[in-house]
């Protein structure tokens, strides 16, 4: 079969041989090795990044508790940050020469895992210990993250004063549990 043909078909010949040859050879036997290197190399870097899991979980337990210290999160529920509030509110008035005028229930937002907890307070007197509370609820006694105070003057209609109040605003920020979906 191969005698009648020349030299240049014969080499033709033995080149299609030869690229079916490599083409069988790396279908069963190469790409096999190949796909199991990279499983192998995918493995070690999961395997790498499994051994820094515990350090890493330390860092974000670790940047969690600092970023709940900056915004006052650490209370365990809005009745709770609602009372303390309240206390601490009725206790300055009853220390100084403030009056509590309002006191509306919390608003509560939720977004994404974070539900934001927002109480209000109002109170009547002068500036001095309005500011005084201010600071109370800010620097010492932390209730919350003290988001904003509104001063307004008014005029009372029955006396002619004008009259100082002072809208404060606290906000806790919590984690709300997420459902974990296993695959």
């Amino acid at each position: 079969m191969l005698k009648g043909l020349t030299y240049k078909k014969k080499n033709r010949f033995l080149w299609v041989g030869l690229f079916l040859f490599a083409w069988i050879i790396y279908s069963y036997a190469i790409s096999d090795t190949l796909k199991a290197w990279n499983d192998c190399d995918e493995m070690e870097q999961r395997l790498a990044q499994a051994a820094d899991a515990p350090m890493q979980n330390a860092v974000l337990e670790k940047r969690l508790k600092e970023m709940e210290a900056l915004i006052g999160s650490g209370k365990q529920g809005a009745v709770d940050a609602r009372q303390e509030l309240m206390g601490i509110a009725a206790a300055w008035c009853q220390e100084s020469r403030c009056t509590l005028r309002e006191f509306p229930a919390t608003i509560l937002t939720e977004e994404k895992d974070l539900r934001v907890e927002t109480n209000m307070i109002t109170l009547e007197g002068n500036f001095k210990e309005l500011l005084g509370l201010v600071y109370k609820l800010e620097q010492r006694d932390k209730p919350g993250k003290l988001a904003s105070v509104d001063f307004q003057m008014k005029k009372d209609p029955k006396t002619k004063n004008r009259i100082l109040t002072a809208t404060i605003y606290i906000q806790n920020i919590k984690k709300t549990e997420m459902q974990l979906v296993s695959n």
